[in-house]
């Protein structure tokens, strides 16, 4: 999406573009008789300078003339289609009734062990990740009830016994592959969990060290979790190595 002004008194005009993954999505419904329908989109203030507010009361300077300030000094000017480049700090839904409890956000948390995890060729290792809150009050909207995970498809593969269908991964034009995973548990007084098995494609660490040029006894790749309510992402370092 992006915003434009042609001045300071003319209204600012939004431009709203398909991403990469919504056209791929579109192009599918085109030659199928699946629907294409937006049920859910995601806001994102990665383009706010809030250093601005810094100056409030700096020459009789009000709050709302930082927020204009703000609205005209941060344009995008161009609509972006790579969802991989965007919304990296997503703007969440909290009832106007429960913005005074909160304090603080749920973070994803791994085990110590699990920070950078290493797996060997044709083997397979679990992954979980614990939704954790350092306050007291657990706002219901700010628990994740399930989760994206983007991976590299050409190396691993991901199950779970939340995963919601093999037909929601979908892989973008860096051939990232995203797919939804449901929380494998949901406590009210605790926050959401979700566990992951990862897998390797391939049995044979030559075979793929030769396809990427890989030299060495290893290669690294990344699976990212991010929750869909709250936004919140964790980026786990996957070792592939060759015993």
């Amino acid at each position: 999406m992006g915003i434009l002004s042609r001045g300071t008194t003319d209204p600012i005009v939004i431009d709203v573009i398909l991403t990469d993954l919504g056209r791929q999505r579109l192009a599918a419904a085109s030659s199928s008789t699946v629907d294409f329908d937006i049920v859910q989109f995601s806001a994102s203030d990665d383009d706010i300078d809030y250093s601005l507010f810094d100056q409030v009361g700096d020459n009789g300077l009000t709050f709302e003339d930082i927020v204009a300030r703000v609205t005209r000094r941060n344009l995008i000017f161009e609509p972006a289609t790579a969802g991989s480049t965007q919304l990296r700090s997503k703007l969440i839904r909290v009832p106007l009734n429960a913005v005074s409890s909160i304090s603080k956000m749920p973070t994803l948390d791994l085990g110590p062990s699990l920070l950078g995890f290493t797996i060997a060729a044709g083997r397979s290792t679990n992954l979980v990740l614990n939704q954790t809150f350092s306050d007291n009050v657990i706002q219901p909207s700010l628990i994740d009830d399930s989760f994206f995970v983007q991976f590299n498809p050409r190396l691993i593969r991901l199950t779970s016994g939340g995963q919601s269908s093999a037909a929601d991964i979908t892989v973008d034009a860096f051939r990232v592959a995203t797919t939804r995973f449901i929380a494998t548990q949901v406590n009210p007084r605790e926050g959401a969990s979700i566990s992951i098995t990862v897998n390797t494609v391939f049995t044979s660490f030559d075979a793929v060290a030769s396809q990427f040029g890989v030299t060495g006894d290893s290669l690294t790749t990344a699976v990212t979790i991010t929750g869909k309510n709250t936004g919140i992402s964790k980026t786990i370092n996957l070792t592939i190595s060759r015993t």
